[in-house]
């Protein structure tokens, strides 16, 4: 119970941080200020198209390996 927990606490840290990034990027790399409503609405979209690939692609599969003899 607790691993699931602190798996779920640091899929929303990675999430955060990657909202931080890319709100960011968007706020200080463009040479015209873009208005902070669009700022936030592309965040928005990055950030779930991102959970919904991790959430199709997770990166926890392990491979069981079996000796061949």
């Amino acid at each position: 119970m607790v691993t699931n927990n602190l798996k779920f606490t640091n899929q929303v840290i990675k999430y955060l941080v990657y909202g931080l990034i890319v709100y960011t990027l968007f706020s200080y790399v463009p040479q015209k200020q873009l208005p902070s409503s669009d700022i936030i609405l592309m965040t928005t979209v990055i950030i779930v198209s991102f959970i919904i690939l991790d959430f199709l692609t997770p990166a926890s599969y392990e491979e069981n390996f079996d000796q061949l003899y």
